[in-house]
């Protein structure tokens, strides 16, 4: 048995000892771990310098460890932009100015807040270059060389085997199944955009039933209906929006609709539209919103029995349709960058947020697209790349979307058909391309942009008309069919040898894609250096934030640049260029003539070219929807002045039909104000002058109005705003007084002398009370002596006690009083007592009066809107000093102040201390004062005792819910 236990034993040992050595080895770990998370998560920013020798400009940022950066190029401003995830600025300056160079203008770091800590860093240049990025162990440098261009880097070649995959069958489009009409009503948000107001409702499908109509009356509104829609909310619901197109929205459900309210201005009622979509509908209000050409269902076409495209056996067949795990929202794409690489061969590199599902889709022998499912295009990467220059089997890369699909498409065209190949990793998407036996076009057998064709055409009276149906036919086909696309030309280059790029912004609605021509092709499609695909994308830049980022001006031109050169043009062929570049529908009237000469060597913006042209030429321009209108100054201002004679006549009319209209009287209850002092002088203004009347039922607290019915419900409308539910606050207080004693005594008592027994013939000698300096203290702390004789005396005489006595004493008295009072209502909250004293009268008679003796705290609570709240606190204690003959004396502390605070904060008032110290000392006289021997003499008492108020005060607000009120809406 002995034997079985100790072989059982050692391996339990052994087990034992790996556990430990296992939970060790975890906790290490983790410490690890948690010390290099909290490590990454400290990242800053320390600094940002220049640098400049003779080979290149550096840019140094530097940190506190390895930082993590996403790099964009950006054409408009023109610069670098960098963010930093997760990383702060560490105190250092925002704006920087590099001295005088030829490359970088200004350098801006900001630091965003939205979501989490970001930092970015934008170097603004003087013209385009390339760059390099170099990490370190604590930051970053961006060099950019004097002379000549970075390499493009060449990634590792894949192994190609000679066996080709067989042809693959591309991939039809499949008809788009309309969605169900909606019943219910999910939510409704807003997003304020530059120019316009997108408002999205959403449902469980489709919204079509609906009707809308405004009303200028103020405020003014435009209103929807939607019909057969349930809401799920109860009451009227708010949603404020800081914009100038739309200030409030309001909606609220009927038994058999939904009534959207948007509050706006009067010059904005006439600019809204409305569109169903899948999932909902979605209202712009201001500026109409640019719309693109939806993808139209069909059919893919065969390819052409010429050099077909082949899939190169590299990768399998699986490789053309992926599928990476789920994802809630939809991802971005932020990277789209073309290389060439050795022997003909290229590659594009396509990166998104997160791993996407793609489609390959071959649409015919020489184009092809690769369709990223649930994936978002930004408006600034909405521009075609072209490589017509280059030794590559690709001319043209274009970015497209629509906003009813989810999906991004790049349409990829190609010189001819090529074997190629898609490969994944994460989320970089790579396609591959073989060499091209087609070489480069140079630029004389380049097409010639269409501006120059304008030129040679001669100018005909219906060239504003045929602008106009070229505009409107483009728009209805489809998109391959698009023609008549300009290509901008650089003071640094050729132009473009193919006119495919067409103008950005919110005004090409006429094309799947727009695309900013760029300087010249080599410059546009350089990739970047940065893996900028490794790491998520933070929010888009709107356009506005993109344009703080450059040098501030008078006025901000976005048109794409051109460089142009006329000499004595007729003025409307100069007007038939700028439409070709702008895309924009023109109407020139019949009596405006010119010449036109100018020469722009370095391309400027086409809007300030039309600006330009107009000023030379005594014209002006107005926009009539989406038509540019050119005429002459004298006929804007005659139509001007007819305008404003026509306003001013149907103002007259529309004050006498109000002065015809009748008389309507109607009750107003007012809920949580006082009717009489608080809503009547807001609305005596409002009335109307002469016939509106006013009166206040002070007994029901109501308005009765006499009025006609717009008046009425505009001061309806200031009763629901003014007579809202007063916020109430509690207020906690804790008054905690803290009183500290402490006593110390010191002394020494000689005690009574006993005589011994006596002989015959003795005397006696009695002896008390020699000395006694010995306080009155507690038995304890007492330290007897006793000597029995002395020189040879029979009697004991001296009996001695030492006694040494500390005491000290603690007490804390708390009280805790809460109180409730409204919004700017005083309230008081007092504890004391009353202390009698006697007061005489000049007869010599004594009465007993009565003093108070309290501590008062009144505190006077007010709250904001953004729930805090600004107390005014008054503070007063008064305590008894000392009592006179003439009564006490009162000792009397106050403290006042105004402060604001967060909800539920606490706050400290201290510092009201009263000490006290008292030393005393009694012995016998003379001996008392005998140096060291003096102690067994006298004795001393010392008394210190402190008094200290605090005062805790802790407010919260309570919100009483808003009941509906019987004031009827619209």
């Amino acid at each position: 048995m002995l034997h079985l236990i100790s072989k059982l034993a050692k391996p339990l040992r052994l087990g034992v000892l790996l556990l430990s050595m296992v939970a060790l080895l975890a906790a290490c770990a983790s410490q690890n771990a948690a010390k290099g998370k909290s490590a990454e998560a400290n990242k800053l920013i320390t600094d940002i310098m220049t640098s400049e020798d003779a080979a290149s400009t550096t840019v140094t940022v530097k940190g506190n460890q390895a930082l993590t950066y996403t790099a964009i190029k950006q054409v408009f401003p023109l610069g670098v932009l960098f963010d930093f995830p997760e990383t702060s600025l560490d105190n250092i300056k925002t704006a920087y100015y590099p001295p005088e160079n030829d490359f970088i203008s200004s350098i801006r770091a900001t630091q965003i807040e939205e979501d989490g800590k970001t930092s970015r860093i934008f170097i603004a240049l003087k013209k385009d270059l390339p760059y390099s990025i170099e990490p370190d162990a604590a930051g970053l440098s961006i060099v950019f060389p004097k002379a000549g261009k970075l390499a493009a880097e060449t990634p590792p070649k894949a192994p190609l085997v000679e066996k080709s995959a067989p042809k693959p069958t591309p991939e039809p489009v499949m008809a788009k199944t309309p969605a169900p009409p909606a019943t219910r009503m999910t939510s409704v948000s807003a997003m304020p955009l530059k120019q316009y107001v997108v408002i999205t409702i959403k449902a469980d499908g489709t919204i079509t039933n609906y009707k809308s109509f405004t009303i200028s009356e103020t405020p003014p509104r435009i209103v929807y209906d939607i019909y057969d829609l349930k809401s799920p909310f109860k009451g009227e619901q708010r949603i404020a929006v800081k914009s100038d197109q739309v200030r409030k929205i309001r909606h609220f459900g009927h038994p058999d609709k939904i009534r959207i309210v948007l509050e706006t201005n009067k010059s904005y009622l006439s600019k809204h539209t409305a569109r169903p979509v899948d999932n909902g509908m979605l209202i712009y209000a201001g500026q109409a919103p640019p719309t693109v050409s939806e993808e139209k269902p069909g059919a893919a076409v065969e390819p052409q029995a010429a050099k077909p495209l082949q899939a190169s056996a590299i990768e399998p067949a699986g490789a053309e349709i992926s599928q990476p795990a789920k994802y809630d929202k939809p991802a971005w794409l932020n990277r789209i960058d073309f290389t060439s690489e050795e022997a003909g061969k290229s590659a594009i590199i396509v990166g998104t947020t997160r791993p996407v599902e793609y489609r390959m889709i071959k649409v015919d022998n020489k184009r092809l697209h690769l369709k990223l499912l649930d994936t978002n295009l930004p408006e600034y990467r909405k521009r075609a790349l072209i490589t017509t220059r280059f030794q590559s089997a690709v001319d043209r890369i274009t970015p497209t979307s629509t906003p009813d699909s989810k999906d991004t498409v790049i349409d990829v065209e190609l010189r001819e058909g090529v074997p190629y190949f898609v490969k994944q990793t994460d989320d970089v998407i790579r396609l591959n391309f073989s060499a091209s036996k087609i070489p480069p076009r140079p630029y004389e057998d380049a097409k010639l942009p269409a501006w120059k064709k304008a030129l040679a055409e001669p100018p005909t009276e219906s060239a504003a008309q045929k602008a106009a149906a070229e505009s409107a036919e483009s728009s209805t086909g489809p998109p391959a069919q698009k023609s008549a696309a300009v290509s901008a030309e650089s003071s640094t280059g050729p132009p473009a040898q193919k006119s495919a790029a067409v103008s950005t912004g919110p005004q090409a609605t006429n094309a799947p894609a727009t695309a900013v021509a760029s300087p010249s092709d080599d410059q546009e499609i350089k990739p970047l250096v940065a893996d900028v695909a490794k790491k998520p994308a933070k929010k888009e830049m709107s356009i506005a934030e993109r344009l703080d980022l450059a040098a501030p001006a008078e006025k901000k031109y976005i048109g794409e640049k051109i460089a142009l050169d006329f000499y004595d043009t007729d003025i409307k062929n100069v007007f038939r260029i700028i439409r070709e570049i702008s895309g924009k529908n023109f109407a020139i009237d019949k009596n405006v003539t010119g010449k036109v000469t100018l020469t722009l060597d370095k391309p400027v913006p086409w809007d300030q070219v039309l600006e330009l042209v107009l000023k030379m030429n005594q014209l002006g321009m107005t926009m009539e929807g989406d038509i540019i209108r050119i005429a002459t100054l004298s006929s804007l201002a005659q139509e001007e002045k007819l305008k404003q004679a026509q306003l001013k006549a149907t103002q007259q009319a529309v004050k006498q039909k109000k002065a015809l209209e009748p008389l309507v009287t109607a009750y107003l209850p007012v809920s949580y104000s006082n009717a009489q002092s608080e809503v009547l002088p807001h609305i005596q203004s409002v009335l109307s002058e002469g016939r509106g009347k006013v009166s206040v039922d002070t007994r029901n607290n109501q308005l009765i109005l006499t009025d006609t019915a717009e008046k009425i419900e505009q001061i309806r409308e200031i009763v629901m705003r003014i007579d809202q539910v007063t916020p109430q606050v509690v207020i906690e207080a804790r008054i905690v007084e803290a009183n500290t004693s402490f006593t110390k005594d010191l002394g020494f008592d000689w005690g009574t002398v006993s005589a011994g027994p006596f002989d015959i013939g003795d005397s006696q000698l009695l002896l008390s009370g020699l000395a006694n300096n010995l306080p009155q203290a507690i038995p304890s702390g007492i330290v007897g002596f006793d000597f029995q004789k002395l020189t040879g005396t029979p009697f004991s005489i001296i009996d001695a006690k030492l006694l040494v006595s500390e005491t000290e004493g603690k007490t804390n008295i708390i009280s805790a009083p809460k109180v409730v009072t409204l919004d700017n209502k005083k309230a008081k909250i007092k504890q004391g007592l009353e202390v009698p004293y006697q007061e005489r009268d000049s007869s010599g008679n004594s009465t007993v009066r009565f003093k108070n003796v309290d501590l008062l705290l009144e505190v006077t609570p007010n709250v904001t809107p953004d729930n805090r709240i600004v107390m005014k606190i008054f503070v007063t204690k008064n305590d008894v000093a000392e009592q006179t003959p003439d009564g006490p004396a009162l000792s009397t502390n106050e403290a006042e102040t105004e402060l604001l605070i967060e909800n539920g904060d606490t706050i400290v008032i201290g510092g009201i201390v009263k000490s006290t110290i008292t030393y005393g000392e009694k012995g016998i006289p003379g001996l008392r004062k005998i140096g060291v021997l003096g102690w067994l003499f006298k004795s001393q008492e010392k008394t210190d005792s402190k008094n200290e108020l605090l005062i805790f005060i802790t407010p919260r607000i309570v919100q009483l819910k808003q009941k509906d009120s019987n004031l009827e809406d619209i």
